[in-house]
């Protein structure tokens, strides 16, 4: 059978006999998959899903254990969404009958010839994708549903485990939805109720069986920050596209919920909710909506304290508070976002002008115990029921908005456009598919060369991550950069950035008999991760082996001002143990040579937008050569980023400028076309019209 046209899928092989599991390994590896691992117990199985993340599990029924295969397939599947296929030696009914109703993706019957395993894979792979596409179309309805009511609404699965939650759970628990997700339902629960509601979960189940009606128990509940209190839980099974899943309204039976923020004194999100909800309730007029966000507060929060932020926080409602008028809601939804809804007849013309007066009067400095401080805002606009009819929908919309006038450079409004939602949606597949895509082997790094105005020699890269989408193919990285950020799945996949970009600078330096030191790029979020240290990172040289040389990092500066002590320590930490540090993009943030001092940095990479304009524009010809000047006296050696032309690259060396990164010498390249650059380059920069000295 012509198996070409199969992808690569990564396997997952539960057999118990381990002659037979090799035997297994290398037919698969044969038809050009991998295995990430063997188990022969449903622990071991569970326990490698969960750190592999394969894209399909083959699993023997009979295996070793407490567990059977079944029952491990049921638990695996439940929490993390991956395909089984049984394999079976036993073609007695009673275990053909098992595998034919648990088996969701198909079973083989062993001893299987090759074709029947292809085939069982294809299938199982194809369900399993179309079920995925299926289900993020539902979910798009399920969060919807969610967001409709004002109480707290989880969604668990058959084990008990959230896969879905609303943003009124985020306010009353204080976990963020990305948190939760995965989490058994017990984590919102005083270690007291557990065992109450592990009988709720079974008996809501059996009486959906048997069409009974559910009551609605009360716990004792457990904030994020440990606090507990009353609630009153109204479980009911619904059908979403994994299956029966359980969907608990959990109401706050306490007064530890004020209606009002008390950091504000405006209204709160669950009254806001509750005041919309009611404002759009028909006979509905016409109403507006702004979603607000405040540019730089982080900044401040970050460099100057919490109490000094809620000051600020305080003082900004004052200022928004006159926009809101006698009918107008204004409301804290949380962190540093408002809403303000308008209702008027004059619909979007006038909430543009109250939007612009507001972007206005919150750029004017706050004067927070002494200290002017500057800030901005970015505000999103929809109307109903132009927009929207329901309060989610419209709060939807407004959030796409605002992101949109954030994105746009902040300080700005932006009004709903039906292009948003296309752009929202793409995101949130995205978002979906990053899940499992470093196991999957959809990532790479290229590597740009960084050549020494000093004869032109290569001995530095800067490793660069590629994402390649099974079906949408390249991925900019400034789209799913930020989304790793935001799941918190930068800390896997920079730990996997490190490792590769290591192992390549190693396989240079032995292939080639050169040292290229190879930088990887750290964000503020890597850097602020507790586990993240030099220590780590030299232990892992030590074992290729590779001196501490061989790698550097590169951050913006912006990270510099996120717990500047702890960054001070980091960078140093990195530093002392022969790392090197890097500024990018240097001229776009702060910009202050002196601030950057008192940290331990060795190169300046100054940024491409002033390297575009030196050879004709005398302000980025002098800036440029300023920046030059000062940063070698500081002690900083600098790498002038976007050289593209000989004009540019003669410049920067009269300048006296260290290194230079562009295309003129070379795109960043997959590893084979780095080394084959190398090779052909004799390790300088391109082989015609090297850029040297005087």
């Amino acid at each position: 059978m012509n198996t070409d046209a199969d992808p690569c899928w990564s396997i997952l092989v539960v057999e118990d006999e381990a002659l037979l599991a090799e035997e297994v390994r290398g037919r698969l590896e044969g038809l050009g998959h991998r295995v990430v691992g063997i188990a022969d117990n449903g622990a071991e199985a569970i326990d490698i899903a969960r750190r592999m993340r394969p894209d399909l599990i083959l699993m023997d029924i009979r295996i070793k254990g407490e567990l059977d295969g079944i029952e491990t397939a049921d638990l695996i599947y439940g929490e993390l969404d991956i395909p089984v296929v049984f394999s079976t030696a036993h073609s007695d009914r009673d275990t053909l009958q098992k595998a034919q109703i648990a088996g969701m993706f198909g079973y083989i019957v062993k001893p299987w010839r090759e074709q029947d395993l292809v085939m069982a894979i294809r299938l199982a792979m194809h369900r399993h994708q179309t079920l995925a596409a299926a289900r993020r179309h539902h979910d798009t309805d399920i969060q919807s549903f969610l967001e409709a009511g004002i109480y707290p609404v989880v969604l668990c699965n058959q084990q008990g485990r959230i896969f879905a939650a609303n943003s009124s759970t985020e306010s009353v628990f204080g976990y963020p939805r990305e948190a939760l997700a995965g989490q058994p339902f017990e984590l919102l629960l005083a270690e007291q109720a557990r065992g109450a509601w592990h009988t709720l979960r079974e008996q809501t189940f059996a009486r959906h069986a048997a069409q009974q009606a559910e009551g609605s128990p009360t716990f004792s509940a457990q904030r994020r920050d440990g606090q507990e209190f009353p609630v009153m839980v109204s479980p009911a099974c619904i059908e979403t596209s994994t299956g029966p899943s359980l969907c608990l309204v959990i109401r706050d039976l306490s007064d530890a919920q004020p209606s009002a923020d008390p950091v504000t004194g405006l209204a709160g999100r669950a009254k806001f909710r509750e005041s919309l909800v009611n404002a759009l309730q028909p006979p509905a007029g016409r109403l507006a909506l702004l979603l607000l966000d405040l540019d730089h507060f982080s900044e401040v929060n970050d460099t100057l304290g919490h109490e000094t932020g809620d000051l600020l926080l305080a003082r900004a409602a004052e200022r928004m508070r006159e926009f809101a008028g006698p009918h107008g809601l204004l409301a804290r939804l949380g962190g540093d976002e408002f809403a303000l809804v308008m209702p008027g007849p004059d619909g979007m013309r006038a909430a543009e002008r109250t939007a612009q007066r507001l972007v206005e009067k919150l750029s004017m400095p706050f004067d927070v115990d002494g200290k002017l401080l500057h800030i901005g805002a970015s505000i999103g606009i929809a109307t109903s029921p132009d927009d929207a009819l329901t309060a989610t929908d419209l709060l939807k919309f407004a959030e796409q908005a605002m992101y949109a006038a954030k994105s746009a450079g902040g300080g700005r409004v932006a009004r709903f456009a039906s292009t948003m939602q296309d752009s929202a949606q793409k995101r949130r597949v995205l978002s979906d598919d990053l899940h499992g895509a470093l196991q999957r082997g959809e990532f790479s790094l290229h590597y740009q060369p960084i050549v020494g105005f000093d004869g032109g020699q290569v001995t530095k890269a800067e490793a660069l991550l590629r994402w390649l989408h099974p079906s949408i193919g390249p991925i900019p990285p400034w789209e799913f950069i930020p989304l790793l950020e935001e799941t918190a799945l930068i800390h896997e996949v920079g730990e996997w950035v490190f490792d590769e970009a290591a192992a390549f600078a190693g396989y240079i330096r032995q292939r080639l008999g050169r040292a290229v030191r190879i930088s990887v790029n750290m964000s503020a979020i890597q850097l602020a991760a507790r586990n993240v240290g030099a220590v780590n990172w030299r232990r892992k040289l030590a074992a290729l082996p590779l001196p501490e040389s061989s790698v550097g990092i590169e951050i913006t500066e912006s990270v510099l001002i996120k717990d500047q002590q702890r960054v001070k320590r980091r960078l140093h930490d990195f530093r002392s143990h022969g790392i090197a540090v890097s500024i990018d993009d240097f001229g776009t943030g702060f910009s202050s040579l002196s601030y950057l001092k008192t940290f331990s940095i060795d190169f300046l990479k100054i940024d491409a937008s002033f390297i575009r304009g030196i050879a004709s524009d005398e302000n980025d010809h002098a800036l440029t050569e300023a920046i030059i000047v000062m940063a070698h006296k500081l002690g900083f050696r600098t790498i002038a980023e976007g050289v593209e032309t000989v004009r540019q690259r003669d410049i920067l060396e009269k300048m006296g400028c260290d290194f230079a990164q562009g295309y003129l010498f070379s795109r960043p390249l997959p590893a084979d076309e780095f080394e084959a650059y190398l090779r052909a380059s004799d390790g300088r920069g391109p082989v015609a019209d090297r850029p040297r000295r005087g």
